[in-house]
């Protein structure tokens, strides 16, 4: 029982002593960075680029590739002035298995609402402050995503 002992002793120690040689010869890549400013629409289709191709809203892991996750498709009934549920791009099923949980401190998430929306809420967050409908600019359609907490 003592040379048992003593083996697996001298084996974890090995592996403490060697183990970060090993990980430290391995090489690295270099980060990719991506940037840009104004039109972004190229910017954003190299970053999609150099993530893979979209695997869409379908359930399971993925060995490569990437999930997008779209808030032009909140439908109306869960954007602003209403909170998205924090599973919303989590579902079990296509489209929305997209893997996100969103959660926050404050009290929830919002998709900010479309100009067509049923409530005649202010698009890009108007409802919060009719002043953002102008000052908030979007990468596609109108909806913009933010954590919601009202200050006191």
């Amino acid at each position: 029982m003592h040379k048992i002992r003593k083996f697996i002793l001298v084996a974890i120690f090995s592996v403490w002593l060697i183990g970060p040689r090993i990980v430290s010869t391995q090489a690295q890549a270099a980060p990719t960075v991506i940037s840009g400013a104004g039109d972004i629409t190229p910017i954003v289709e190299a970053y999609r680029g150099v993530l893979g191709p979209d695997n869409g809203g379908d359930p399971g892991s993925k060995l490569t590739g990437r999930r997008e996750i779209n808030w032009d498709k909140v439908p109306d009934e869960l954007a602003a002035p209403n909170f998205l549920p924090s599973d919303f791009f989590n579902a079990l099923a296509a489209p929305r298995a997209r893997g996100a949980v969103l959660n926050t401190p404050g009290q929830g998430v919002q998709a900010s609402s479309n100009s067509n929306n049923p409530t005649k809420t202010l698009v890009r967050f108007g409802n919060i402050n009719p002043t953002y409908a102008d000052i908030f600019k979007t990468y596609s359609a109108e909806r913009l995503f933010s954590h919601w907490q009202q200050h006191r």
